[in-house]
């Protein structure tokens, strides 16, 4: 019978997040080597879990590619090498310049970031995988709670320490217009996690009644 934690709500199965990937490969930190010859290679790591190296190249439709040689090891399993050729596209921006994105290797879509699994040790965007974000289990009030969090940290502040329901102070060397808009979008998060708890109140007391 399904419960709390079995993997299943509302008849549906629980979908995995991005945040619960084994392995999460941004292409913007990799912008300065793909500008660099053909053979170049470089090296990545994620603490104990893996290690990636990447070696550049050119694909004959211009692409750029990343040769990805990676060797998972999963607790005190022996390690186990992989390799995978990811194709990367520079896309001209308008107002100059290029911003980088990966072709998925399943659908070959633009993508910033591509996911490994612990399930499936093989790079793939979020769509194919069928990955959520966190934030998309979160109830109202606790994106809320987390848009308040982000402005006390963007603020200077830590919210687990300074608190995340008090404003901070303008910090120093901020122009006072730029504190100003962060101040009306607080006040304007304010009205609605207070609209929103009064709800949310009314909601639970219904259900004692």
């Amino acid at each position: 019978m399904g419960g709390s934690g079995s993997g299943r709500w509302g008849g549906h199965a629980r979908r995995r997040t991005v945040e619960e990937a084994l392995l999460a490969l941004k292409v913007a930190p990799l912008r300065e080597l793909l500008t660099q010859p053909d053979g170049t290679r470089g090296e990545a790591h994620w603490g104990d879990a893996a290690s990636l190296a990447v070696r550049v190249g050119t694909l004959p439709n211009g692409y750029r590619t990343l040769r990805v040689d990676y060797a998972i090891q999963i607790d005190r399993a022996p390690a186990e090498a992989y390799r995978e050729e990811v194709a990367v596209e520079a896309v001209r921006q308008p107002f100059g310049g290029h911003r980088w994105y990966f072709r998925c290797p399943l659908c070959a879509r633009r993508r910033a970031w591509l996911y490994l699994l612990r399930t499936v040790f093989r790079f793939r965007c979020r769509a194919c995988y069928g990955l959520a974000y966190h934030v998309q289990r979160l109830d109202r009030l606790s994106r809320q709670q987390r848009a308040f969090r982000r402005i006390v940290r963007r603020l200077g502040a830590d919210p687990e320490t300074d608190g995340w329901h008090r404003l901070p102070r303008r910090p120093k060397g901020m122009r006072r217009k730029t504190y100003a808009r962060w101040r009306t979008h607080w006040d304007y998060l304010n009205e609605l996690y207070e609209r929103d708890a009064d709800l949310d109140f009314a909601r639970r007391f219904a259900r004692w009644l």
